[in-house]
Order: C-alpha cells, then structure tokens, then sequence
C-alpha cells in the first residue's frame, strides 16, 4: 500500500517522499524526504489516541525500511533488510509487522525499536498482512502469492498457527472487521485477482463475493470495511458494497475519467481519499453512496 489515512490526515507516497495532506483543506502539510530510492510499502501506526505519538513505516527499493513520527517527519529508526519486503502491518499492541519476498516474518517493537525474526514454515512470497487485537494477544492473518492464507495468534514474540486456507489466486489485500458485535464474529475479507472472499474465524466458514470481476494482480484494487459491516471493493472503475451475512451488492461507478492511483479509509470509516494518476486528491464522505466533499489539485506538485 502506497497511501494511509487517520482521522487528520491523508499520507501517499509518490518516488522517494512521503506526503502528508490536511484532512479537510488536502493542502500538503508535511513531507517525509529520508529515502532516496523509489518508496514500495507504506503503513501507519494504528495508535488513534494523538498525532504527536503516531509513527509511519515505509520501505524502499533500496531494501531500506524508516519508521518515522507523524508529527514531525523526524526518523525514528532505519533498519536495512537482505530481501525486498513485500508487505507492512502495525498491530493493535504498536508492533510492525514485515513480510518479504522469501516468506519471513520480522517484528519490529515500536517501544524499544527492537528487532526480531519470527518462525514460519511456508518459504513463498508474502503478499499481504492484516492483524487484529483479542483479549490477550494478536491475530495476524498472512496471506501469500501462491494463494494461500494463515491465521496465527501472537503473543509477544510468538506466534501460534490457528488457520490454513488453500487457494489458487494471488492475495493483494486482506481486513479484519467484527460484523456482529453480538456474535462477536471474526471475519476477515481476503481481495486476490479472483476476487473476494470472507473467511468466519469463529465458524471456519468461507463466502464469497458474487459478481466481482476478476482482475491481473497487478491492477489497481483496494479493500475495506464500512462501518456498517458492508465490504468495499474498488475494482474496474467500480465501487462494491457487499454484506457478507446477507450476501447483498451494490456496486457504484466512479464517475470519473480519471485512473486511480492509491485509495485510504479514515480510522473512523467516515472518509475515503482517493489519489489519482492525474494529480489530483479527491475526498468522499462515506454514506449510503460515496458522494464528493471536497477536491484539491496539486498545481506544484509533479508526479515523478
């Protein structure tokens, strides 16, 4: 992922910067310049209590990983890795977590800026990580190129297999959402280049999306959860909204001749920015529909 929101910014990366937009006017506010090779992953630290404290993990072609304050764009740490990273999740406890090319797991304690290597037993690309705070411990859903999906609990340093799921299609993004606070289901929507699926940790049961086009896994898509428990899909210049335990969907066009180039959800699920190739942030406000409040073109900015 190239962009990431709270609920007070927008961040993207675009070549080496990192640049940071008011939520509200999208005027560009900050800009993180420590990397200077071409920025592949992007994450920000889940912790919504103050800007001041927040921390943003990004890595770059360079094999080159910062973790820098939100605030300031002041480095915190760098740290240089022998394989190219794929993938960048921040836990609910404030740990990153990093999955490479080669199918390893490296934490990264955000308290102590420790490093550690964490055992796995699949040697395949890792393509996606999603983590999801329980009562005592993590769940980190790890999902590869070849198809394959974990689910393992983490508790410091160790991890615990839960889940394994086969599949044939490459998985490009992965969330977790609680739908039923009731129920207190577990569920994690998976996007590959087939599609969507919705895995039920509690029940061990698999739905999937109907009606989504399936796409080359290097086509622009995003993922998310609403607040209502609907996911949502961008694919093919389209907007799905589905409900997995009804298996209701609606799909809206964006009405736009632009391409997109990166998509984020505010924390509070209220805002979606979305980045396009032409150089212009729109915002929408999240609703029944997706309706535009607010557009801004970066007159001096210059996409490299």
């Amino acid at each position: 992922m190239l962009s990431g929101a709270t609920n007070l910014s927008f961040l993207f990366a675009d070549g080496s910067t990192i640049f940071c937009c008011d939520h509200e006017t999208l005027n560009i506010v900050n800009e993180f310049s420590a990397h200077k090779y071409k920025i592949l992953l992007l994450a920000i630290d889940k912790d919504d209590s103050s800007e001041s404290g927040r921390m943003v993990a990004s890595f770059d072609q360079n094999r080159r990983l910062y973790v820098s304050y939100l605030d300031s764009a002041a480095i915190r740490e760098g740290f240089d890795f022998p394989y190219i990273m794929t993938a960048l999740e921040w836990t609910d406890d404030h740990d990153l977590i990093c999955g490479d090319i080669k199918g390893n797991l490296t934490l990264i304690s955000r308290s102590s800026m420790h490093r550690t290597s964490l055992k796995t037993d699949k040697p395949a690309e890792i393509t996606a990580l999603a983590s999801k705070s329980r009562a005592n411990s993590q769940l980190v859903a790890i999902g590869y190129r070849c198809g394959a999906l974990k689910v393992v609990e983490k508790r410091q340093t160790t991890l615990t297999f839960l889940i394994k799921i086969s599949g044939s299609c490459p998985i490009r993004t992965m969330t977790w959402n609680s739908v039923s606070q009731s129920q207190q289901a577990e569920m994690l929507a998976v996007q590959s280049s087939g599609g969507v699926r919705c895995v039920s940790l509690n029940h061990s049961e698999v739905t999937e999306l109907p009606s989504t086009s399936r796409s080359p896994f290097y086509a622009y898509s995003w993922m998310a959860w609403s607040s209502a428990g609907r996911i949502m899909q961008y694919s093919a210049a389209n907007l799905h909204f589905w409900d997995p335990l009804t298996g209701d969907n609606v799909s809206l066009p964006f009405v736009s001749p632009r391409d997109v180039k990166s998509m984020a959800i505010d924390p509070a699920k209220k805002n979606l920015y979305v980045l396009y190739l032409d150089k212009t942030i729109l915002k929408y406000e999240l609703s029944s529909s997706p309706t535009p409040i607010n557009e801004s073109r970066l007159l001096n900015f210059v996409l490299r």
